[in-house]
């Protein structure tokens, strides 16, 4: 029974905290737009993608929290995430128009092979904005009350981590999907197939941060 109950008490949070974390990251198609460019770019190495911006996300999340639980008094949290929403915003179209400099560079886009160096900008831009995206948007600490729900420390600390897990869980499967489909197109040879899912993904992140911007200025 002492074992029941302690796997009880483990698995609650634990569940609940990745299941909260996966509908976070899927109903936000700001979080999808921002690795969308990106791990189509980098194809079979895409899934480093979704962990860059997911170890970023639950970084910023953490940070905002405790800067609200620590430091509520004596800053304005509602106005820091309002900046960090544009911010958001400004790195989406950054992040498209990038690509789409990037994709009209490449002379035949069967025959690019992502260098070392790209890929090392895809995954510090998707760390990057993943931390922003984490402090933007003050609706993010309502996903972190339920830690306070919990009896125990313990309970808490495991809501936390089911949280972290289901976050990498969503976008690294998001990005590697993304990433295996340019893969076989292009190892399909269909070059306007393949050059139009890339410039998809590139005006999809420009089209939601410049919605992002305009949310955050006006409403």
């Amino acid at each position: 029974m002492i074992l029941l109950s302690e796997i009880i008490d483990t698995g609650i949070p634990l569940f609940t905290g990745f299941l909260m974390s996966v509908v976070h990251v899927v109903s936000g198609p700001d979080h999808l737009a921002a690795v969308t460019p990106l791990a189509i770019d980098s194809k079979k190495k895409s899934w480093s993608i979704g962990l860059s911006w997911g170890i970023g996300h639950t970084l910023g999340m953490l940070l905002i929290g405790m800067i609200f639980i620590f430091f509520k008094e004596h800053f304005d949290v509602e106005k820091l995430s309002e900046y960090g929403e544009q911010s958001v915003g400004f790195l989406l179209i950054g992040i498209g128009v990038w690509v789409l400099i990037r994709l009209k560079s490449k002379r035949n886009i069967h025959e690019h092979k992502i260098s070392e160096k790209d890929l090392r900008q895809n995954i510090s831009g998707a760390g990057v904005i993943g931390v922003i995206h984490g402090v933007a948007g003050f609706s993010h600490i309502l996903f972190l009350l339920p830690v306070l729900g919990f009896s125990t420390n313990f309970g808490s600390a495991m809501y936390l981590v089911g949280f972290t897990i289901g976050t990498l869980f969503s976008m690294i499967s998001y990005s590697v999907i993304l990433g295996f489909a340019t893969y076989k197109t292009d190892a399909t040879k269909s070059k306007s197939l393949s050059v139009s899912i890339r410039f998809i993904g590139a005006f999809f992140s420009i089209a939601i941060g410049f919605f992002w911007i305009w949310e955050s200025i006006f409403n």
